[in-house]
């Protein structure tokens, strides 16, 4: 005897069956990626949320007797303490590209940086045709994840700690920042 091969609405409803199992099953998918993107998006977020909302920028320049200061404020918006918080300052060229990178001597450290607005001095000598200062901020969260606020506002997840980023020596001196800005600058 042979194989008896149905009618053609059996075929036809057993291809469509398999053709739409197909399709859920790419539908699943790509709703479950759209899913995990977006999961992603929010867990970045919360990861980012305290670094957002710490900013420098320079209020105020002097002299005193190593030569030119300029006064830093340092603003923390979130709820929490941020730690090893390094200040650097750099020589920016008029298109903001650094003539002059970070270095020691242009340098604050400040071991808890609480909720609020403080200041502190860094030294930088940036005299000269088209040159400008810019600061930029490393510093830890209080989930202890890294991040350094370029001069231009960017904000990056470093890998390791400002400590190891600028190669500080340990013990380390640990500044403090002042809740105003001095009189005499």
């Amino acid at each position: 005897m042979g194989i008896l091969w149905g009618d053609v609405a059996t075929w036809v409803t057993g291809v469509a069956t398999i053709a739409l199992f197909l399709v859920a099953l790419r539908q699943i998918k790509i709703e479950r990626e759209a899913r995990r993107a977006a999961e992603d998006e929010r867990s970045s977020a919360l990861r980012r949320y305290q670094a957002e909302r710490v900013a420098g920028w320079i209020a105020g320049e002097g002299m005193d007797d190593l030569g030119p200061v300029l006064w830093v404020a340092v603003r923390n918006q979130s709820l929490q303490p941020i730690y090893h918080l390094v200040v650097h300052g750099i020589v920016l060229a008029d298109d903001g590209m650094p003539v002059v990178g970070p270095s020691p001597e242009s340098q604050a450290r400040v071991a808890v940086v609480p909720p609020g607005v403080g200041y502190i001095a860094i030294h930088l000598d940036y005299v000269g045709m088209f040159k400008r200062p810019g600061i930029e901020l490393a510093f830890q969260d209080a989930a202890n994840h890294y991040w350094l606020r370029r001069t231009n506002g960017e904000l990056v997840e470093l890998k390791t700690s400002p400590v190891v980023r600028y190669d500080i020596p340990l013990p380390a001196g640990w500044g403090m920042l002042l809740d105003e800005l001095p009189a005499e600058m």
